[in-house]
This record gives structure tokens, C-alpha cells and sequence, in this order.
């Protein structure tokens, strides 16, 4: 990675962050991109709520689960490519 980008503008003051997110040890996919992105929002002051939808009691399926999390996250919009929903 450091032959590819070190003369890449702002590589030298992110080099550490990035790093320690690669070398992340954790072998499990999810709890790897959960910690990344978690990480990586707080590195950049993105101050927002996660939650999973495993955490929510919804057996729905397809478009009425997405609506049904959207509401149990009490979201107001749902985005999915070109296709935006808002209300509650």
C-alpha cells in the first residue's frame, strides 16, 4: 500500500488511522466493516447512531422490512439509489 499511495496528498498525516483499520484483528467480515466504519466516522467527526437490524424484531421480507427498519430506526428517509423515501 505504501509503494501505491505515500506520494498520495494527506498520506503521510492518515497513514496511522488507515493502518491500524487494515491491521484490525478480527477475522469475522461484519464486526471487521462495523469497527471500519464506526472508526472511520469518528475520524472524520461524523457524529451519527448505528444500530443493527438483526437488533430489531422484524420478520418481514424485501421492501416492507427496509420501511419497517427505516421506522423502527425512527428514520425519516430511506435512500437507495435514484429512488428516495421520506415521512414518517
Amino acid at each position: 500500500m505504501k509503494a501505491v499511495y505515500s506520494d498520495a496528498e494527506f498520506y503521510d498525516e492518515n497513514k496511522t488511522f488507515i493502518f491500524k483499520m487494515i491491521l484490525f484483528p478480527e477475522n469475522n467480515l461484519v464486526k471487521f466493516n462495523i469497527n471500519f466504519i464506526v472508526q472511520l466516522c469518528l475520524y472524520l467527526n461524523i457524529d451519527k447512531k448505528f444500530g443493527r437490524s438483526s437488533d430489531k424484531n422484524i420478520t418481514a421480507r424485501k421492501n416492507e422490512r427496509l420501511a419497517l427498519l427505516t421506522k423502527a430506526f425512527d428514520c425519516d428517509t430511506y435512500v437507495c439509489g435514484s429512488c428516495i423515501v421520506t415521512g414518517k
